[in-house]
């Protein structure tokens, strides 16, 4: 996981900074938008991983964005107009990629709930 980790910031870093150089914000307003994008750029990946149905993938980078989001909270800044318009856009991408990561999802789910209770009816057959 560590390289993983490794790779997204590395990612996320290099598209951070042309992100930003369009807005003057401070310090505290920068690391706030780091942690949105790097959020909205780990939700695009756990999307990836969706719909390569790449279970394992998908639940390390769920393990990741859990981390970056924990740190959004540590994050108290006031945000300008412009830095806020910029969390919104990345709110939006987050909100999307999370339904269409659902939407990948759900036939996996409804496949494996099949079995499970086919598994489980089979398994009361034989109760006594």
């Amino acid at each position: 996981m560590d390289t993983l980790m490794l790779d997204t910031d590395e990612l996320i870093e290099s598209n951070l900074e042309s992100t930003l150089n369009n807005f003057e914000f401070s310090e505290q307003s920068k690391d706030m938008l780091f942690y949105y994008e790097s959020v909205e750029k780990i939700s695009q990946k756990m999307l990836d991983a969706a719909k390569r149905q790449d279970w394992d993938d998908l639940a390390r980078l769920e393990v990741v964005c859990e981390g970056y989001v924990q740190n959004i909270a540590t994050v108290k800044s006031p945000l300008t107009a412009e830095a806020k318009q910029v969390k919104l856009s990345y709110l939006k991408k987050i909100l999307s990629n999370d339904r269409a990561t659902r939407d990948a999802l759900e036939p996996w789910m409804v496949n494996l709930s099949q079995k499970m209770s086919s598994g489980f009816e089979a398994r009361s057959q034989f109760k006594i």
